[in-house]
């Protein structure tokens, strides 16, 4: 959070960063990449379920949670 929170941090510091703290989110662990964890959830429900997956309910890839975390350093700045 110190790293999403300050202004003198790099665009990849804060990928990075917001990378982790979505990862942990989902279950993964820190060092774990997004694309990954999404396709083992993809994998996951389709072998537990009949339905389609919903893509919303699967972590962000990689780019998507580059531009969110971007906006969520922006957002905390103005705040």
């Amino acid at each position: 959070m110190d790293i999403i929170s300050s202004d003198n941090s790099t665009k990849q510091q804060i990928h990075d960063a917001g990378s982790k703290l979505l990862s942990m989110m989902y279950g993964g662990n820190a060092g774990q990449r997004l694309n990954a964890l999404r396709y083992s959830f993809y994998m996951i429900t389709c072998a537990i379920s009949l339905a389609k997956p919903i893509p919303e309910r699967l972590p962000s890839a990689k780019r998507v949670a580059y531009f969110h975390c971007l906006g969520v350093h922006y957002q905390v700045l103005q705040w």
